[in-house]
This record gives C-alpha cells, structure tokens and sequence, in this order.
C-alpha cells in the first residue's frame, strides 16, 4: 500500500477506534447541573472510575483489584514509543462537554497521581490535557518515583467555539514503548481560583 493510501487508513482507523471506545464507555458523567458547580467541584477519576481510562494504539491499561474485586489503581504501558505511535492521548480520561463547557477560558491544574509499575517500571511519562479543536496544552514528560506522587501540569484552555466536545487528560507511560509501567491512582482536574 502506497503512503498516499497508508497514512490516511491509518488516521481513519485511529479515530474509529477511539470514536468506538467513547461510544462504548462513553466520557465521565458529571452529575452537577450548572457549569458553575462543575467548576467548584473539578473532575476525578479514581477507584472503579479508572475503568473508563481508554486506552490509543500503542498502550495497554489493565487494573490491579482490592479485596473485594473493584479497581485500586490503572495499570498504564506502552508497547510503541511515542514518536512511533500515530497521534494520539495514550491512555486518556474522556471528560464529557460538560465539562468542557465549564473549563473553558480557565486556568486549570491537571494531576496524575502516579508512580513507576511494580513490574518492569516505567521511568518516566507523558501528560497532556486535550481539547475539542480549540488548543491542547504542551506535552510535559515527568520522571517516575517507586512511591505515589502528584504530578501536575497549569493549563489555561481557550473558550469552547460553537458545542462544546470533550476534553482529555492523555498520558503516554513509557515514551520508549518498552512496555514498562506505571501505576496511576487518581486523575484530577481542578479550576485554578
């Protein structure tokens, strides 16, 4: 198959991929109904939450269980190296247009709480926050500890153009694509006041 052909399948086959994982999981609900007590309250995603982490070609996400069989935290790799990879978030949390609608034109802290995998440990990851069509922020690489730690990126988003679309928190965990891991507890995301 000639490039021509190639890289446009490929980009199809990407977004196909990812428009049938939202679909399937669908973004994160919020249950508040104004923006305003979006904005108060943020996002998280922790616990049985982290199931909904989606994860591009090029990543895998599996789950480590408590006793009682629900989510403790998301198990992140990668098996491509970021620059390898189409483009894509890496294992992403979909935050629905609610939320988008109530982060727009603010300043926000993204945070990881992540540390290096108990088997084969990732050293360091990517992460990333995504808007519908409207600006991302800059990719910003963190180094990896064995213990948990809260890893955060300031982003000031532009205002949604027309209905807002979902945003996304994207993190790449082994940029290498060694299939190393990482361990990720919780995925928050927070107005700057």
């Amino acid at each position: 198959m000639s490039d021509r052909f190639f890289y446009p399948f490929i980009v199809l086959l990407v977004g196909a991929i990812i428009a049938g994982a939202l679909y399937a999981g669908g973004p994160l609900k919020s249950p508040e109904v104004t923006p305003e007590q979006i904005a108060a309250k943020g996002f998280t995603a922790s616990g049985e939450d982290l199931r909904r982490l989606v994860n591009a070609p090029g990543t895998t996400v599996n789950y480590a269980l408590d006793s009682s069989g629900k989510a403790s935290h998301a198990i992140l790799s990668a098996h491509l190296s970021k620059a390898a990879a189409p483009p894509s978030a890496g294992v992403f949390a979909a935050l629905g247009p609610n939320y988008e609608a109530a982060f727009g034109a603010k300043t926000l802290d993204v945070t990881v709480r992540a540390k290096a995998g108990g088997d084969n440990p990732s050293d360091r990851f990517l992460l990333q926050y995504f808007t519908a069509s409207v600006g991302d922020s800059d990719e910003q690489i963190f180094p990896l500890s064995g213990q948990y730690e809260d890893y955060t990126i300031r982003y000031t988003t532009k205002a949604p153009k027309g209905d807002p679309g979902s945003d996304y928190v994207g993190i790449w965990p082994d940029i290498d694509g060694q299939k190393r891991t990482m361990d990720v507890e919780r995925i928050t995301v927070r107005v700057v006041k």
